[in-house]
């Protein structure tokens, strides 16, 4: 009788533990997740599309696998920025006096903030996770700020994230266009609904309730605008930890674009300084796990930027990862630059100009060569690239306006690699006429498209 005692009591003692564990595992739930955030459940995705809209197959298809976090259901609204930050939207751009315009694009508690740049919006998260007793993400200030993904404060969502999140997560597998419905008018405000921000949550929500991820404002996402993997390839838990001089991710369209571009797999990109008045962001918090899928393990890096690279050429870009067959961008060394013509002075070629993408240079160069083997010109600046081999190396390319860019700020600006301050070629072309293509003045850094006639600059580059 005494041991039927004991082990009544025994399991008396462990149904008040288990009862314990589950109060306590409730109430750190709910100081994790409060009445504003989703928990969105890990899972596998298919991010990008096979839409008409993506003209430069900018959103082509791969398999993405995340684990869990929280996303606010909502854009940072005019209210919550100025309780963190302690200024509102109009303090963001003090040389707009015109009341008319405010009331135009959009005043109120619960309208969502915009005029907010990307360092802005990490400063926000930053100082959202001190007031709340959390551990700040994000580490530096500008160009050389660093992601903690070990903390456990609020951050800007990874673009795998997001668009995870749009399309409803693994709760919703009928691949809506837009977030939540097939029905624009539905779900967002945008071009032909609406002049200018709204009230957040006044549209239909996905099924995870999530409101405005289509339209209202462009958010802020913590991701530079790199090309997508191959069809087939496939990522686990893509991230960054830093974005460096790249432009950054902006995603769901706004109030101001066409229903094409609030689309939930339609990507934009912005300079990280830029102010827009219909750019916005809204903050995720991750969630560990023991038994959570872990980030791909990345090694140190090799080379460094300004590091001289395999071919001899200087180091000026590292995407952190291995994906798409590479990692690091190099110039070409001094010796080899030269001075030629863009070509197909008339013929409309589809070169990458919209988002000015890192990781197009190579594609692009392969399609100028092409056409200009259709037109019989020779030694134009994409055939010379694409001729070169230097060092035993033969697979330099025409750097894109993005590649370019990222070039004029890691090594000109900083004395690296002999450049002169003249013109210097990209791969893009320009997209409203068949006479023109993308260059960057390299003795200011100022993008241009100018004639294509014109013998300016040319330095290889390769993907490695």
């Amino acid at each position: 009788m005494k041991e039927i005692k004991r082990m009544h009591l025994l399991a008396i003692i462990f149904v008040v533990a288990l009862l314990a564990i589950a109060l306590f595992a409730q109430k750190e739930a709910n100081r994790t997740i409060s009445d504003n955030f989703v928990f969105v459940e890990g899972g596998t995705f298919k991010m990008g599309s096979n839409s008409k809209y993506d003209y430069n197959k900018f959103e082509r298809l791969h398999s993405v696998t995340l684990d869990s976090f929280i996303m606010s259901k909502y854009p940072i609204t005019q209210k919550e920025w100025f309780e963190v930050m302690g200024t509102t939207v109009r303090q963001q751009r003090p040389d707009i006096t015109e009341e008319s315009y405010w009331t135009n694009v959009g005043i109120g508690d619960d309208h969502p903030m915009y005029f907010v740049s990307f360092y802005d919006a990490i400063e926000y998260c930053n100082k959202r996770s001190l007031k709340e007793g959390l551990t700040p993400v994000y580490i530096g200030a500008g160009d050389d700020t660093v992601c903690d993904w070990n903390a456990n404060g609020y951050r800007l969502p990874t673009e795998s994230e997001w668009e995870f999140a749009a399309k409803g997560g693994i709760k919703d597998r009928k691949a809506f266009e837009y977030s939540g419905s097939n029905n624009v008018d539905e779900v967002a405000w945008y071009e032909k609904n609406s002049t200018g921000s709204k009230p957040v949550g006044t549209k239909k929500p996905n099924s995870l309730g999530l409101h405005d991820m289509s339209g209202n404002v462009l958010e802020w996402c913590w991701d530079g605008d790199y090309a997508y993997p191959d069809i087939g390839g496939e990522r686990i838990n893509p991230r960054l930890d830093s974005i460096g001089k790249h432009r950054c991710i902006l995603r769901g369209g706004s109030w101001g674009l066409a229903a094409e571009y609030v689309r939930s797999a339609c990507r934009n990109s912005e300079y990280p300084s830029r102010l827009g008045v219909n750019v916005g962001f809204r903050p995720v918090l991750s969630v560990f796990s023991d038994s959570s899928k872990t980030q791909d393990k990345k090694p140190e890096p090799k080379y460094k930027i300004g590091d001289i690279g395999p071919a001899g050429g200087i180091i000026f870009y590292d995407k952190r990862e291995f994906s798409d067959g590479w990692q690091y961008l190099e110039a070409a060394p001094v010796k080899t630059e030269f001075k030629a013509e863009w070509g197909a002075y008339k013929e409309k070629i589809d070169t990458r100009f919209y988002d000015e993408r890192v990781g197009d240079g190579k594609e692009n160069t392969k399609v100028l060569v092409k056409c200009l083997q259709k037109l019989k010109e020779k030694k134009k600046a994409a055939q010379v690239c694409a001729d070169l081999n230097f060092n035993g190396f033969n697979d330099w390319f025409l750097p894109s306006e993005g590649e370019l860019n990222l070039i004029y700020h890691s090594l000109k600006q900083k004395g690296i690699g002999d450049f002169s301050d003249d013109y210097y070629w990209s791969s893009s072309s320009e997209r409203h006429g068949y006479k023109e293509a993308s260059c960057q003045d390299f003795s200011d850094g100022r993008q241009w498209s100018k004639h294509r006639h014109l013998a300016y600059s040319v330095r290889a580059i390769r993907a490695f």
